[in-house]
């Protein structure tokens, strides 16, 4: 392929077949461009005496969590240091969904969303690994093959499966196809972080069908009591704390001019944990007192804010010094 050549990826089948190309044989791909034909899509079709067209609370946090997926999907391929996006960016990135009567058949669509992070990538990946990301990350999002797959793994869950085993059976070709989205995913690691965040949003539709009789994902249909009790509770998130007390300093690093990087006892409780301290307004008197104050282990008053989850410190931030006490020390 020497010269540019639009490629229309309107199906499963479709996006798996190039995406295999770009995997064996790179060259062959050389100068494609895609074009996104109403793929990928996801259908939750939901029925019930609440469901008659209509979107319920419930409803609306299956297609915020499918938002937040995508976002996320965004920021780990395009903007990985980063941890929000633009409110331009979140425009761009928004996804369409339609909902029709009689039910409610919700169709979301990330025609555009794809197309955009496309765009985003050009510059930052070459045109081969931004080819195997945007074709692996439409699949994961909307395959229904994948769909298929999440379903049959959670269904371990309930005590009777017959029901859906029939629908979650994969054809041979289905099966050739998850090998290669799992290969798109060896090739580029990030692509299985995506996974984990579109698996959390089906993860929510199973939850929020809880006030409806039935529900189909991607054409796989369960009652709503199968769905809630195969779902998977969401992530605890952490929680802002504020860790003052006495510590000892057990040891110090200083990972750049601005930062040192301190390990903390605590005198009372004995937590132990690494926390990080601005050093920018600091002299040079300043960075050896922090050093003599391991040496010594010296006890300071120490303000600190940290984020737990499970009790457990996964960050932490000086922002108090007792410096009264170290200078006494010298």
């Amino acid at each position: 392929m020497a010269t540019q050549q639009e490629i229309t990826i309107s199906t499963d089948e479709d996006a798996v077949a190039l995406l295999s190309i770009a995997l064996e044989t790179p060259a062959e791909t050389e100068g494609a461009v895609l074009v996104f034909d109403n793929w990928p899509q996801v259908e939750i079709k939901l029925t019930g005496t609440h469901y008659e067209g209509t979107i319920t609370a419930n409803a609306a946090q299956m297609l915020i969590e499918y938002q937040k997926a995508f976002e996320h999907a965004f920021l780990e391929l395009v903007k990985p240091k980063s941890t929000r996006l633009t409110n331009s960016e979140k425009k761009d990135l928004a996804i369409t969904a339609e909902v029709k009567k009689g039910s409610t058949l919700l169709t979301l669509d990330f025609n555009a969303a794809l197309t955009q992070l496309s765009t985003q990538l050009v510059g930052k990946m070459t045109p081969n690994e931004i080819l195997i990301a945007i074709l692996g990350l439409g699949t994961i999002a909307g395959a229904t093959f994948v769909v298929k797959t999440f379903v049959k793994e959670r269904a371990t869950r309930l005590t009777r499966t017959a029901e859906l085993d029939s629908q979650t059976q994969l054809s041979e070709q289905e099966t050739k196809r998850l090998q290669i989205v799992t290969q798109a995913m060896q090739a580029q690691p990030k692509l299985a972080f995506v996974k984990d965040d579109f698996d959390n949003a089906r993860d929510a539709v199973l939850r929020n069908a809880s006030d409806a009789n039935t529900l189909s994902l991607d054409g796989v249909k369960m009652t709503s009591t199968q769905a809630v009790q195969m779902a998977r509770q969401p992530r605890e998130s952490s929680k802002e704390a504020q860790l003052n007390g006495v510590y000892y300093i057990t040891g110090v690093s200083w990972p750049d001019d601005v930062t040192a990087s301190l390990e903390l006892r605590g005198l009372e409780n004995s937590r132990e944990f690494k926390a990080t301290l601005n050093t920018e307004s600091l002299l040079q008197k300043d960075k050896s007192l922090i050093a003599s104050a391991e040496w010594g282990r010296t006890p300071l008053y120490l303000s600190i804010n940290a984020k737990l989850l499970r009790d457990n410190v996964i960050s932490a931030t000086v922002v108090g010094f007792d410096w009264d006490r170290l200078r006494s020390q010298t």
